[in-house]
C-alpha cells in the first residue's frame, strides 16, 4: 500500500514539475512536457525497482484507464464540431492510408519470416488487428485465432517495447522530419470565438488551474465527467467482456461530444487544460511501464517482425499522405490512433499543440476499433491460403 501511495504521488506530481521546468527553462520547453513526463516515468520505474516501492502492473494499468476516462470528457467538452466536419474528409483518407500501410507491412513481414516464426498466418492477423484496432482487438483475436499463449505474450511484450520508441519519436521530432514532404496543418476558421475552443495550448495556461476562481468553475465539469464515466461503464457492461474496453471509449467520446453541444458546458474555462494535465499523468504512467526485463527472453525474429510493421507502415502511410497532400498533423494523429489506439491521441494533441485534431484522432481510432478484429481474422485466413 505504501508503494502505491508513493507511486501515486510521483505520478501526480511529476507533470507539475515538468510544466514548471518548461515555464522557466527554454530548453525544457523545446523538449516539451509530454516527453519530459514520459522520460521521468521511465527513470522513476528504474528507481522504484531498486526499492520496496515497486507496484504491480495492474495498478499502473488501472491508473492509465482512470486517466483516460477522466481526460477524454474534459478535453472534448470544448470540441468544435463545425470545424471537425471540415477536417473529416482528409482524416478519413489518412485513416484508410494508415490501415492499408499496416496490412501491406504485415504481409511483407509475414512473407519474410514465414520460415522463422511458427503459425505465421496467425501472427500476421494479430498484428493487423493490433495496429488497426488496438490492444482490445489483439486480446479478442487471441481466442478467435487460437494463438499459442507464449506467442501472444511475446507479441504483446515486443509491441510494448517498439511502440514506446514509436511514441517517443512521434511526440518529439516526427513532425519536423515529416514536414520535409508533408504540408503543414491549416486550422479551420469556423471556431466559435465565444467558446474556449480556440485557446492556444501553452505551459503558461496551466497556472490558471491554481486560481481559486478557476477551480470553482471547473467543479461542474468534473462532476459531469464523473457522470459520463459512470454512464459509459454502465453501457459497456451490457456488452461482451471482449469489447467492453472499446465500447467504453466509444461511449465516453459520444457522450462527451453530446455535452459539448451545450454552450454553458462548452464555455467552462480551462477544461481542456485540466484534461491535458491528466494526460501528462498518463504519460508518466506509460513511461514507468517500460522495463529492462522486456529484453530478458529476446526473440529477435518476433522483435524485427513488429519493428518492421510499426515503422514500415509509418513510412508507407507518410508516402500515401504525401501523394494525397494530407497535412503532417493529420497524418501523425491518424497514425497514433491506429498504431496505439484512441487513448494515446490526446497525448499527441498536447505534443503537437493542436486541439482541433483531437476529435479527428478519436474518430479515426473508433473506426479502427470497429475494423481491426474483422480485418485481422479475414486477412489472417487469406495469408494462410496464399502462402
Amino acid at each position: 500500500m505504501n508503494g502505491q501511495i508513493v507511486s501515486l504521488v510521483f505520478f501526480l506530481g511529476i507533470p507539475s514539475l515538468a510544466l514548471y521546468g518548461c515555464h522557466r527553462i527554454d530548453f525544457l520547453n523545446r523538449i516539451g512536457a509530454v516527453i519530459l513526463c514520459y522520460l521521468a516515468g521511465m527513470i522513476g520505474a528504474y528507481s522504484f525497482n531498486l526499492t520496496p516501492l515497486e507496484v504491480s502492473p495492474n495498478f499502473k494499468e488501472n491508473l492509465m484507464s482512470i486517466c483516460i476516462s477522466l481526460a477524454l470528457p474534459l478535453m472534448l467538452f470544448s470540441s468544435d464540431i463545425k470545424g471537425w466536419l471540415k477536417l473529416a474528409p482528409r482524416t478519413l483518407i489518412a485513416l484508410m492510408s494508415s490501415i492499408i500501410a499496416v496490412i501491406v507491412c504485415s504481409y511483407i513481414a509475414g512473407i519474410l519470416w514465414q520460415n522463422d516464426i511458427n503459425s505465421i498466418a496467425k501472427i500476421v492477423g494479430l498484428n493487423i488487428a493490433l495496429y488497426v484496432g488496438g490492444t482490445p482487438n489483439l486480446a479478442a483475436l487471441k481466442d478467435a485465432l487460437d494463438v499459442d499463449h507464449n506467442q501472444f505474450l511475446q507479441l504483446h511484450i515486443y509491441d510494448t517495447l517498439i511502440t514506446a520508441g514509436y511514441l517517443i519519436f512521434i511526440t518529439s521530432i516526427a513532425q519536423r522530419i515529416f514536414l520535409i514532404w508533408l504540408p503543414p496543418f491549416k486550422a479551420t476558421s469556423s471556431i466559435d470565438i465565444e467558446t474556449n475552443t480556440n485557446s492556444q495550448e501553452s505551459v503558461h495556461n496551466y497556472k490558471e488551474l491554481l486560481n481559486p476562481a478557476t477551480v470553482g468553475s471547473l467543479i461542474p465539469a468534473v462532476l459531469l465527467t464523473l457522470v459520463i464515466v459512470a454512464g459509459s461503464v454502465a453501457i459497456a457492461s451490457l456488452f461482451p467482456s471482449s469489447i467492453q474496453v472499446s465500447t467504453t471509449i466509444v461511449a465516453l467520446t459520444l457522450l462527451s461530444l453530446c455535452a459539448s453541444f451545450s454552450k454553458p458546458i462548452r464555455n467552462i474555462p480551462y477544461t481542456f487544460e485540466l484534461g491535458m494535465y491528466v494526460i501528462l499523468v498518463f504519460c508518466v504512467v506509460v513511461g514507468s511501464m517500460i522495463n529492462g526485463d522486456l529484453l530478458s527472453t529476446l526473440n529477435i525474429d518476433m522483435l524485427l517482425f513488429v519493428l518492421l510493421v510499426v515503422f514500415g507502415s509509418l513510412l508507407i502511410h507518410a508516402l500515401i499522405c504525401a501523394l494525397a497532400k494530407i497535412d503532417v498533423d493529420t497524418f501523425l494523429v491518424t497514425s497514433v490512433a491506429t498504431i496505439c489506439s484512441p487513448p494515446f491521441v490526446p497525448m499527441l494533441a498536447v505534443a503537437l499543440n493542436n486541439q482541433q485534431l483531437l476529435l479527428s484522432g478519436m474518430t479515426a481510432g473508433v473506426i479502427g476499433y470497429a475494423l481491426g478484429g474483422i480485418l485481422g481474422i479475414g486477412l489472417s485466413q487469406l495469408f494462410g491460403f496464399l502462402f
